[in-house]
């Protein structure tokens, strides 16, 4: 939920390019690396029609497959040209153990300033998990597992705003506010200070 809203916010900028993924695990397996870099250069190839023919000739034209380092290469070519990149990976936790540092050390060689002036800025959005905490010690980090409080009350008013619509739709059925209580309770609960939604 909170890396979709701040997907939104980064979109709401003309100027920026903002590229995403979603990490699952039941997407998780041993071509995650690769199939990440394939999305997020799908995403720029969707932006800029122009650089499908940079693609076309240097790459497909060429013979080249498209193995990890050359995956690596097309993205950070494609990347110089745009002024301004934003990359969001959201659960980065779900993905195999064995590939999260691969993706992290993928992703952050395209972080910084480029030789041409482009700007690229990667937020990983993941639960608190040693193994990618020790891989992201050295970048810029924030803990919201100490806003506990604030999260579950932002978790709780969010769960109030869509169940009250239904709350008049129960009493009307008979069925008593409590149940919406319960429900709401037990969502809550469950949620253990995440939630995720899709809207």
């Amino acid at each position: 939920m909170l890396a979709s809203k701040i997907i939104r916010f980064l979109l709401s900028d003309q100027k920026t390019i903002v590229l995403y993924y979603f990490c699952s695990f039941s997407s998780s397996t041993g071509r995650t690396r690769s199939h990440i870099l394939k999305l997020l250069i799908t995403q720029l190839l969707n932006r800029s029609r122009d650089l499908a023919s940079y693609v076309y000739e240097e790459y497909v034209a060429m013979g080249k497959t498209t193995s990890m380092l050359q995956l690596k290469d097309l993205i950070f070519a494609l990347l110089q040209g745009f002024r301004i990149t934003r990359i969001v990976v959201d659960g980065l936790d779900e993905c195999d153990e064995s590939d999260q540092k691969d993706i992290i050390e993928d992703l952050r060689r395209l972080a910084g300033v480029s030789p041409s002036g482009s700007i690229c800025k990667i937020l990983f959005v993941s639960r608190d998990i040693s193994s990618i905490s020790q891989h992201l010690r050295k970048m810029s980090s924030i803990n919201l597992s100490f806003e506990r409080t604030a999260i579950d009350s932002a978790i709780k008013s969010f769960v109030i705003s869509k169940l009250d619509p239904v709350r008049e739709k129960v009493l009307h059925m008979n069925l008593g506010s409590g149940l919406i209580d319960s429900i709401s309770s037990e969502i809550l609960e469950k949620a253990d200070g995440e939630l995720t939604t899709s809207q």
